[in-house]
């Protein structure tokens, strides 16, 4: 499956009808990361309009006009088989924002389930915070303790992160109460609420 979607992603499916939008997400990305702070210990951002600007920004200008018919297109060549239509839904998510993350769908969806999480977290987090694995350090798709850790592996990292969602302050909190906790801004909460519906919405 993963095979599949990088491949049609080299091809240059998406090259010519989403490049605006990458343009206006890499300009918005840009200043956007000249805004960060540390607000609290393990993670934070200094407004989350920032990422607001960055993400949706080039989503809604661009998406009705030239990525949802490539969209379409896709999913008629794709064949998942037996996939766990989580993982679909994972996969054409990042897919449709040419997002590096797509090609890790089921690890996300392994990780969720070994730490009994919600399955929309870890993809909701990385795209916040990295628009699914394009811009980070040290394969910190996450920006987890406030874009200081550092992963061996973008894998190792989704590990770590997933394991440490279920431990000290995330403990035994909904995945509302998680988001709460990862990040203190409500205007955060906002858009991680609107990523999950994201999410939840793909159809597959």
């Amino acid at each position: 499956m993963i095979r599949v979607v990088l491949s049609l992603l080299f091809m240059g499916l998406y090259v010519t009808s989403t490049a605006g939008a990458r343009n206006d997400y890499e300009v918005c990305a840009g200043s956007s990361e000249q805004r960060l702070e540390v607000a609290a210990p393990q993670h934070s951002l200094d407004d989350t309009i920032c990422y607001e600007t960055a993400l949706v920004c080039a989503i809604k200008a661009h998406a009705a006009a030239h990525i949802e018919p490539i969209m379409a297109e896709v999913k008629a060549k794709l064949d998942f088989g037996d996939a766990d239509p989580r993982e679909e839904k994972i996969c054409l998510f990042f897919t449709k924002y040419k997002s590096p993350a797509a090609k890790y769908a089921k690890l996300f969806v392994q990780v969720a389930d070994e730490n009994d999480l919600d399955w929309r977290l870890l993809p909701m987090f990385a795209f916040i915070e990295s628009a699914g694995g394009k811009v980070h350090l040290n394969n910190n798709i996450f920006g987890w303790d406030s874009g200081r850790a550092r992963f061996k592996t973008i894998e190792e990292g989704i590990r770590h992160v997933g394991r440490a969602l279920t431990l000290g302050p995330y403990k035994g909190k909904t995945p509302a109460q998680k988001i709460r906790v990862y990040n203190t801004h409500a205007r955060y909460h906002k858009l991680a609420d609107k990523v999950m519906d994201w999410l939840n919405a793909v159809e597959v």
